[in-house]
């Protein structure tokens, strides 16, 4: 087979599949039905004798005469079957694939019926009349977008530029390849269960431990949602959020009394007076410290001296001593605290030795008179 026969043969091929193709296409009438309908057009752009009409998309009629006068187009088509326009219809013209053809497309409507006699159709955009108005429409953006396009290009092979490095320096030509690389080695070591990410993705365990970790959450945030346990409380509560409101209150009126000098604290801090007067105090109180330290005194001597701790042990021992003798007895001390008799008999020693001083003082005052009345004799 030689190349012009082959191409023959191929020309002739794609002649027939258009052909049937066109065929497919247009279709051929489905019956003989005398339904028709006149349409008045102003233009047809391109509607042919024997066109199909397609109602919702089916084909349900054809073109079947165009008469053309000067001011309009009246277009007749018939109908396989009987579909009377309402209100709302439409008769349009559009293209039938970017190939060629057209067909016209009936909308019924929907309402009352209409008059028949007065039933004007459009013409739809055409495909390639649509891109060319488009393409005048904005051929200034057009040519302004090639012009840019045209200076990246011109930057790019100029060398500038992060694009441009990348299809000159081949430096960073490899670095993107390493990262491709380590990408690739990274992806096989998740699928290989390598690491955390593999873990993540291939351990059944670790997934069912974070989607109980999950559930957990949400568990947890329904409950505050509910208002269970202390946050719930924190934000469903309103007296617990009263009084939270009232301590945050309370605690910017403390600091803003520490601000403005008012207590011991804010004084503290601001009185110069009074940060005086507390520095000497806490130098007077280093110094009487460091004399404490290295002095004879007492109270020196209490701190630094072991043979005065020494006989404060001693005489802490012996008053232990003492203590423990008259808690077990016998002796006096021991029967005035647990004899009952003795305790008694004292109680009344007293009471008898208050009652003579109480007439003893009574009759100091008859003593003195009588004393003075015979003092001459």
């Amino acid at each position: 087979m030689t190349r012009d026969l082959f191409v023959g043969l191929l020309f002739l091929g794609a002649v027939l599949l258009v052909g049937v193709f066109t065929l497919m296409v247009r279709g051929l009438p489905a019956s003989a039905a005398n339904y028709r309908l006149s349409v008045e057009f102003k233009d047809i752009a391109g509607l042919n004798k024997g066109d199909a009409v397609r109602v919702r998309g089916y084909k349900n009629g054809e073109i079947e005469n165009i008469d053309f006068t000067e001011e309009r187009v009246l277009v007749t088509l018939r109908l396989f079957s009987e579909i009377e326009p309402k209100s709302g219809y439409a008769f349009e013209v559009l293209p039938t694939s970017p190939l060629g053809g057209t067909y016209l497309k009936y909308s019924p409507g929907s309402g009352t019926a209409v008059d028949t006699d007065q039933l004007v159709g459009r013409a739809g955009a055409d495909l390639f009349g649509t891109v060319s108005e488009i393409l005048n429409e904005n051929r200034e953006d057009i040519r302004k977008s090639i012009s840019s396009l045209e200076n990246i290009l011109e930057a790019i092979d100029s060398g500038n530029g992060v694009i441009s490095a990348l299809f000159r320096d081949t430096t960073l030509r490899d670095d993107f390849a390493q990262t491709l690389s380590d990408t690739k080695e990274v992806t096989h070591r998740i699928l290989e269960s390598e690491g955390l990410l593999g873990a993540l993705v291939s351990d059944t365990q670790m997934r069912d431990d974070i989607e109980q970790s999950i559930t957990g959450i949400r568990v947890t945030i329904d409950k505050i949602s509910s208002g269970e346990g202390p946050v719930g409380a924190l934000v469903h509560d309103e007296r617990l959020k009263e009084q939270i409101e009232q301590i945050f209150q309370r605690t910017d009126q403390f600091t803003e009394d520490i601000q403005n000098s008012r207590g011991l604290i804010g004084a503290l801090l601001r009185d110069e007076q009074l940060k005086q007067s507390f520095q000497t105090f806490a130098r007077d109180a280093s110094n009487l410290v460091d004399e404490v330290r290295r002095g004879d005194g007492l109270l020196s001597s209490l701190i630094n001296s072991s043979q005065l701790r020494d006989d404060i042990l001693g005489t802490a021992s012996d008053l232990s001593s003492v203590m423990e003798r008259v808690r077990s007895g016998p002796g006096t001390v021991y029967s005035l605290i647990h004899d009952q008799v003795l305790y008694q008999r004292a109680t009344d020693a007293v009471a008898l030795l208050r009652d003579a001083t109480e007439d003893a003082r009574e009759q100091a005052p008859i003593s003195t008179f009588f004393g003075i009345l015979f003092a001459p004799f």
